[in-house]
Parts: structure tokens; sequence; C-alpha cells
């Protein structure tokens, strides 16, 4: 049995309204550019007030008008500077003329979210804006600042916001520098290198004329769904880098993919970072392997706030996606810790997920063999051939090593009520080994289907006994042995650290238990920090590049450049907590605030470890649990490949390698039928005065939707009916259909009694 976690879910943002200048329904454009003034011209200036767009010339000196700024404040993200989530305490102090306003304190994590609107008054002459600053400052409160330190700050001038495409700064981020002032910050405006850049503010800004005609404008200022696609504004303390990709061939594409078009389907891939994107040529698929063997670059500004580099399988005309393959970029950090680092490596492909669509995270569709790096330089090219010496290499590290996996089922609980009289059978695949779709080796990846019991006490279950059923799926995939087992070690020592400190947590036998627990977790940790740090030493140093390596030795497990850029980011993290814990171990005397210190210190080293044990490159794709009926998948489950992943040195293999755990199956999502949706509908509004007519009808109408007693509203009705469409079955459709051609048939015969 398994444990699976589900994702953390994001809250919604409620909208905040603002004024600006035409309250028309035109929408925010992508990019705010400033518009530049011309000469003064009164004539002009008077037609320009009835124009959409208002071009926003020089004013006569001496006249003092009334302005209004409003700020919204979404968000921020965070370089955290050698701390710890946990670390972090922050707010934002916005700053105007002397009026300082404050957001509240938002602590615990690097990105915080706010939802917060601040508005100034000022008046100046429209040329004074020029000289009128704005100022955001990203303050760290308490913890382990006696004084509020002053973390990154921005500084704009209002007329800079007052000359942007009406007057506004719409869910824009803007770079956070180092302390700097604004004096200096003005007198240096080169913001040399990213060194000063600390972080970004996600804001809306907008500057506006009180009792004029462009004070009747209405802005929504709501968070937007694509937060990791905002764009960037005042971009001149950021450096222009190029992102060049390989796209070297796909593989073990799924029939359906293949099949997609007639007679012939041709596929382009497309790579996304942001808001940037660039596509190859489109090659023709006939089989399931596909080379490509190509080179594109996309052009970023770096740092960036987008959190994933996402690759998708497009048809010819690239107007609909057929699969989206997504990696984080804070997991494909390079040598500096920054800049975006991968492969050669493969990445799995799924189905994209479509509302009111089935889930896709049961549909593999294939695999692409990719690599990407970030330099600072501009390319002459956008798009260029991978030469063949290099290419022809790409074959040889598909598949070099035979893999095995075997699973066996104890019992199934907790089945939902709704498939108590199915015949229910479990299936467990691999990418495309044990996958339906895909013409691969017969293996014994499926159970028998048996029908539910009831367990006693709501939900069914099924329990196999001492006849447990095994699966067993031979495959072939290539040689990651040393990538699972670097994570393995990694989350080994994370998960002691955590054991050990929630055993602690729970003792209530006094100070002196605690401590003993806290010992014993120093004295283990620093053992297996200590064994990391000389696996590291024992890898090779030699890297996987297909330009330079032989078939021979591309047969054995080697290093990417971004293994080695792990291997030194573990090494040195494992230093720097050994050091920590051997401070800790020393001074520790067992008193009450050294315990909560002690704690303190274990919780973020495994908050650590938990992040450095993830990989990026983990190219073997999760097993699939799925819980079936004939030919429907009714749910699924994931299970990470590290998890149960098998090596002969305990400190290497999975968490629940040989061990029994629980796996929480998720629901696949049904399409509910239109039809039926709109033949529920055919329910007349009047029912209260149809409903002396047919009382029998009405009675067995409220016993089908699962009313207790009868409701003075049809629409509460139809609400209930239309909610268990999924789950009611045919014969309640029909019956529900017969109920409706009878309130047809009785208001008529009301009508004409009547």
């Amino acid at each position: 049995m398994f444990l699976f976690q589900s994702l953390w879910p994001t809250n919604g943002i409620s909208s905040s309204d603002l004024s600006s200048e035409h309250s028309g329904t035109e929408e925010t454009t992508e990019e705010h550019e400033v518009v530049a003034s011309g000469p003064y011209n009164e004539e002009r200036m008077k037609k320009d007030f009835h124009m959409e767009r208002i071009a926003v010339d020089v004013p006569k000196d001496n006249i003092t008008e009334s302005f209004e700024l409003r700020v919204h404040v979404f968000g921020a993200e965070i370089q955290r500077q050698g701390l710890t989530e946990r670390e972090i305490n922050v707010t934002v102090r916005i700053c105007l003329a002397g009026q300082c306003r404050s957001v509240l304190t938002h602590s615990g994590t690097a990105t915080p979210r706010w939802n917060e609107t601040f508005s100034y008054t000022v008046e100046k002459d429209l040329i004074d804006l020029r000289e009128t600053e704005l100022e955001f400052k990203l303050y760290g409160k308490g913890g382990l600042f006696r004084r509020d330190r002053l973390w990154g700050s921005f500084v704009c001038d209002l007329y800079t916001v007052y000359c942007s495409d009406r007057h506004c700064i719409v869910r824009k981020w803007f770079p956070l520098t180092s302390a700097l002032s604004s004096e200096d910050r003005r007198a240096n405006n080169d913001y040399e290198g990213t060194s000063d850049l600390c972080g970004f503010l996600k804001m809306s800004v907008c500057v506006r004329r009180l009792h004029h005609a462009d004070a009747n404008i209405d802005m929504s200022f709501s968070e937007d769904t694509t937060d990791d696609e905002g764009e960037m504004v005042f971009t001149e303390s950021l450096l222009h880098h190029t992102m060049t990709v390989r796209i070297y061939k796909l593989c073990q594409l799924d029939p359906c993919v293949i099949h997609y078009d007639h007679p012939y389907t041709y596929l382009v891939v497309q790579v996304q970072v942001g808001k940037q994107e660039a596509h190859t040529h489109a090659v023709k698929a006939t089989s399931e392997s596909v080379c490509f063997n190509e080179e594109i670059c996309l052009r970023l500004l770096w740092p960036t706030v987008a959190r994933k580099v996402i690759f998708r399988l497009l048809d010819k005309n690239g107007s609909e996606a057929l699969a989206e393959a997504v990696l984080s970029l804070k997991q494909c950090q390079g040598d500096d810790e920054c800049s975006p680092l991968f492969g050669p490596a493969f990445v799995n492909f799924h189905r994209i997920e479509e509302p009111d669509e089935p889930s896709p995270a049961v549909r593999f569709v294939g695999r692409a063999l990719v690599e990407f790096d970030c330099a600072e330089e501009d390319r002459v090219r956008d798009h260029c051939s991978i030469p063949d010496e290099e290419a022809k290499y790409a074959d040889y590290i598909q598949g070099r090593c035979e893999y095995v996996l075997l699973c066996s089922f104890s019992d199934a609980n907790y089945i939902h009520p709704m498939f108590r009289k199915k015949n229910i059978s479990f299936n467990v695949s691999l990418g495309p080994f044990g996958n339906t779709a895909y013409k691969t080796a017969v293996s014994a990846h499926r159970t028998i289907s048996v029908t539910p019991a009831y367990s006693g006490i709501k939900y069914y279950g099924i329990a196999w006994g001492n006849q447990k059923p095994i699966c067993e799926i031979q495959c072939a995939w290539e040689n990651i042995e040393r990538r699972i087992g670097r994570c393995n070690a990694v989350q080994h020592v994370a998960n002691v650290i955590d054991t050990l400190v929630n055993m602690a947590v729970r003792e209530t036998n006094g100070c002196g238990a605690v401590a003993s627990h806290i010992c014993d977790a120093l004295h283990r940790s620093l053992f297996l920090l200590g064994f990391i740090i000389e696996s590291m030493l024992m890898y090779t140093s030699w890297l996987v590049r297909l330009d330079r390596r032989a078939r021979e030795r591309l047969s054995f497990a080697a290093n990417t450049r971004l293994d080695s850029a792990r291997m030194m980011r573990i090494k040195s993290k494992a230093c720097e907590t050994r050091a920590t814990f051997r401070r800790l171990r020393f001074r520790f005397g067992g008193t009450r605030s050294i315990i909560e210190v002690a704690l303190d210190r274990l919780r973020d080293a495994a908050h650590l470890l938990n992040l450095l044990a993830l990989d990026s490159q983990m190219s073997i794709p999760h097993v699939l649990v799925t819980m079936n009926s004939g030919s429907e998948s009714l749910a699924y489950a994931k299970v990470p490949i590290t998890e149960i992943f098998y090596s002969g040195d305990k400190n290497l293999k999975g968490t629940y390698c040989g061990y029994t755990r629980a796996v929480a199956m998720e629901q696949i999502r049904i399409k509910a039928s239109e039809k039926e949706v709109r033949l529920l509908c055919l329910i007349p509004l009047h029912v209260l005065e149809l409903e002396k007519f047919l009382p029998g009808h009405f009675e067995q109408l409220y016993r089908i939707c699962g009313l207790t007693h009868r409701t003075c509203s049809s629409k509460i009705a139809l609400m209930n009916v239309s909610t268990q469409v999924e789950v009611l079955q045919l014969r309640f459709i029909h019956q529900i259909i017969v109920i409706c051609r009878n309130f047809h048939k009785a208001s008529d015969e009301c009508f004409h009694a009547s």
C-alpha cells in the first residue's frame, strides 16, 4: 500500500477596480510602451480628449492639478540570499512625497502573495511629475534581524507611469535591486550586472487627474491565472540571454499521435519560457521514432519570473497541441545556480489537460531527447541543424539497461459506492510498457476483475487474502542508476531528520528526553551527510557530450553538466549543514532555548535536503496504477520511480522499495453528456401549479434527485438533477424524460380547461 499526495491549491484573489481614463471595454495591452510627448498644440490637445487614446502633450507652466495614484500589490518573487523559507518575513512599503504605506507582513515563503490597494493624492504641475519619485521598498522584518532590513527597492517617476498606455501599468513585474539610494541609482543608471537584483514585485500602478476627462476609466486589477507568464517592465537591470535548445528526436510515440492526420502526420515541437516561444520545422511522423536534429534559440531577459520550460507537440499548422512536457526552472540550475541547464536527457510527454475532459495523467504519448543551456550572448540565427556526427550518438542513450517492475496488491478499500456494481481491475504501466495503447510485449500488468464487497461503513473494498495478485513488467530504459541513487541518498537523510524531529516534538517526558532525540538526530545526520560527501567525490567527472563520446563509453552510466552542477551543490550544502550540526552538537546543553533552536535548524536542513532530492533529469516516467472497469478508466495514482528503485546499498535504494504502502487514487473526471443536460432542462418552471395534477410523478422525481422533502423552487430541483447527471443510471434518465413529457401534457390540459 502506498501514499499519494495531491497538489496544493492556488487560492483565488479577489478583484479590485481602479479608475483611469476611458470607460470603454478596451482590453489592457500586453506591452505597455511609453508614449512619446510631442510639441504643445492647443488645437490638437482639444481633439485628443475625444479620441480613444490620448497623447500626452507638454502643458503650460504654473498650472497645478490634483493627481491620484493607485497601486495594487499582487505578490513578490524573492531571492533567498542564503535564508530558508521559514526565515523569510517580509513586507512592502510604498513611499510617495512623504506619504508611506505598508502591506501586511507575509512570512514563511519566498513567493508571498498580497491583494492590497493603496491610494495617494498629490498636487503638482504635470511637468513636475518627472521629479516626483514613487519608491517601492521590500523589508525583512523581525526574526533574524533586530531591525527591519531593507531587502531591495525600486524607484520610478510618476511621469513615466502617466505617459504609459491609458496612464496605467497593469499586472507587471517590477525588478527589485539592492539597497541603493535614489540619488545613487539615478546617477549610476546602468545597474551593472545582475548582482544587485534581489527579486521582483508584481503590481498595477495608475496615475489619473482628478475632476478631468481621464478620471472615469474602470480598470480591473484582479489577479490573472498565468502568474508565471507575466511581463516585466523597467528591465534596464536585466541582462539579455539566449537560451539554446537542442531537439534530437521523438521516440516511443503513441499510435494515436502517429495517425492523428490522414494520410501523414507532421509534428512540430514548441518550446516556451514565459511568453517567449520558438518552434522547430515540421517533420513527418511515420513510426514511433522521429528525428528532428534541430537547434532553436529563445531570447530571454535574465533573471526571469518564468518558472517553467514547456515543450509541446503541435500539428503541422501549429493550431492544436497534442501533448505537453513541463520542466521546473528551479530544478534546472546550472553551475552558477542561476541560468538554466539541462541534458541531454529525455522528457516525457502526456496529453494536455482540457476542461471537462478525462484526466490526461493516464495518457503517456511519447518522449523527446532534448538539451538546453543559457548564455549571455546574442545568436545570429534562430534555427540551425545539428551536425550528423553529433546527432548519430543520440540513439545509444536510449534503452541501454534492462529493468523489471514488480508490484503486488494486498487489498483495495474505500471504494466509492458508485462503483459497487462494476467489475474492477487494476492495471500497472511504466510509460509505453504495460500501456494498452502500445503494441509492446505481453506482460502480467493487469489483475483479474473483481466485484467489490461492502465493507460495513458506506464504502466498498476488495480483499485478496493470501492469493495476492502480482504484476510484472519487463522494460528497457537508459541507465540513470547513479542519478536515482544520488536522489535517494539525499532523501534518506531528510526522512531520518523528519522522523527524529517528529519523535522529539511528540515526546512528553521533559527536556531530557527531547534532548536525547535531538542528539540522536544530530549524530545520525552527521554520519549520513559524511557518506553523501564521500559519495560525491567517488563519481566520475567526465560528461555526456554527444559530439565527444564514442558508442562504447555511452553504454555506461554518465553524468551530464547538470548532474555535475547538482553534485557540487549537494556537496556544498551537505558541508554547510554538517558544520552547522557540529557547532550545534558541541553547544547543545538541553535547555529549552537551545532545544527550540536545534529543532528549527533540523527542520530547515530537512526542507533543504527535500529540495535537493528533486531532479528534473529523472527521465524514467512515474509508475501509473489505474483502476478500470473493462476498457473504462475510473481512477489513477502515480508513484515516482525513485521511491521504489532497488539497490544493494540501503542508503541508495528507494524509500518504499520492498515495503507495503497505501496509494490514494484520484478519480478521473468524466464529461457529462450535453444531450442529457438539455433534456433535463425541459422541466417547466411553474412546477407548483402542476404538482396537483401529477403527485406520483413528483414523488418519483424527488426520490431520483435525492431530495428528502418537496421544495418550493423548481430551480433547486433542476440544480440537484444537473449535479447528479454523472452518477444517474440510464433508467433514471429515461424516467425523468417521461416525467417531462407528462408535465407538458398536463400543462396543455390546464390550458384547454381554463
